[in-house]
């Protein structure tokens, strides 16, 4: 969870009842490789905070992946568009490592 503090540290400063706000609401979890935790035509419900790992973002193109963008531990990963607007993903998101 620090690391969390740590990269948003760069962005906002948190007061010690901030964190403990945000620590009641954050929940850690743990995936498998090659799991898919985003789903194309899906609403993407997440976002996840890459604390240890690897995860891409891509979309079927015919018979190929494309992917999008490949994010490592200190960075943010979601099907964005799907996340804000509510409706079902174009993308999906795999826990590479």
């Amino acid at each position: 969870m620090e690391d969390f503090f740590e990269t948003m540290g760069n962005f906002v400063t948190f007061s010690e009842e901030c964190k403990k706000d945000v620590r009641a609401v954050i929940q850690k979890h743990s995936y498998e490789k090659n799991e898919i935790i985003a789903r194309k035509g899906k609403v993407c419900e997440r976002m996840w905070f890459i604390s240890k790992g690897i995860a891409r973002l891509y979309f079927q193109k015919g018979e190929k992946e494309v992917t999008e963008v490949i994010l490592t531990e200190g960075y943010f990963v979601s099907s964005i568009e799907s996340f804000l607007t509510r409706q079902p993903s174009e993308r999906q998101v795999q826990v590479l490592e």
